[in-house]
């Protein structure tokens, strides 16, 4: 397994939980682990941010990841 950062998200108004000790299980037969550089948020995220959507929390936002060469 390999250590992963993760910042996860408690609620809106809620400071974020920066985690440095999370592991990532290997990847499963057709699946493919890539090393991403960091996420950007999508407007879906941003509703979950402000408390306009619903979802289980704790979570992890940003899902659209940037992978720079």
């Amino acid at each position: 397994m390999r250590s992963v950062r993760i910042s996860l998200f408690h609620g809106s108004n809620q400071p974020f939980e920066n985690c440095e000790d999370g592991l990532c299980p290997p990847p499963d037969v057709g699946e493919l682990l890539v090393k991403g550089n960091l996420a950007t948020i999508c407007g879906s995220d941003l509703h979950t941010f402000v408390g306009r959507r619903a979802c289980p929390i704790p979570c992890i936002l940003g899902h659209e990841a940037v992978v720079v060469k």
